[in-house]
């Protein structure tokens, strides 16, 4: 029982070198099929200025109205003070990339894309 993520881990975790490498990657991969959606992306602290118009605060100053924006914030982890995270036996999904090797069980708690990816860890 179980799912496989082909290419999430092989059979030990990368170092963080890897990891950097495959998100460089996972970047390169995003920015592209933003560019080929001709969609343009602004780096840097941004705020609504009304309906249409955001701020944002990067390299420069400027402003963008348009019809639709979106504003990508990404995430972290969530760590509930109910659970006694310590990164060596409860970890999230930050600290997994740490590891120096697949740990003999796992369970892995949610149902995100970050959970499912992580599930290849013991299926492959």
């Amino acid at each position: 029982m179980g799912a496989t993520c082909p290419g999430v881990f092989q059979k030990s975790l990368p170092p963080v070198e890897r990891t950097q490498h495959v998100i460089g990657r996972e970047i390169q991969v995003i920015r592209g099929q933003l560019g080929r959606n001709h969609v343009t992306v602004f780096q840097g602290t941004a705020r609504f200025l009304d309906a249409h118009t955001i701020g944002i605060i990067g390299d420069d100053e400027r402003k963008i109205t348009a019809e639709k924006i979106v504003i990508a914030t990404g995430t972290s982890p969530a760590r509930p003070d109910s659970v006694q995270f310590e990164d060596r036996t409860v970890i999230d999904s930050d600290a997994i990339l740490r590891l120096d090797r697949v740990p003999e069980t796992l369970v892995v708690v949610g149902a995100g894309v970050i959970a499912c990816r992580y599930l290849g860890v013991k299926t492959e």
